[in-house]
């Protein structure tokens, strides 16, 4: 078990047994992205095959990482929600098209 990603979830409940005993590697990377602003992005990155190559986690692995991914969603603050749609969105550089 690893002590320091237990302390942080704060309950015996979430923390991910299968996950640990078969990738404790991933357990620790958890416990460092968990309070940095990273822990999505890097929970995206082990859902999502983006190289092409991987074959995927057990039934039992992915619910734990679904819940794990869903407690830390509930401990974020709320997004302001704003009047504008567009204001959130990313202002993208003006492609020019060659004459």
């Amino acid at each position: 078990m690893n002590a320091k990603f237990a302390e942080l979830l704060k309950s015996d409940h979430l923390y991910p047994q299968h996950l640990d005993k078969k990738y404790p590697n991933i357990v620790m990377k958890l416990s460092q992205h968990w309070n940095d602003g990273t822990f999505l992005a890097y929970v995206d990155g082990l859902l999502f095959d983006e190289r092409g190559d991987r074959l995927g986690f057990s039934t039992e692995i992915l619910e734990e990482i679904f819940v794990l991914q869903n407690h830390y969603r509930t401990l974020q603050p709320p997004r302001p929600i704003s009047i504008d749609t567009w204001a959130d969105a990313v202002e993208l550089p003006e492609k020019r098209h060659h004459e």
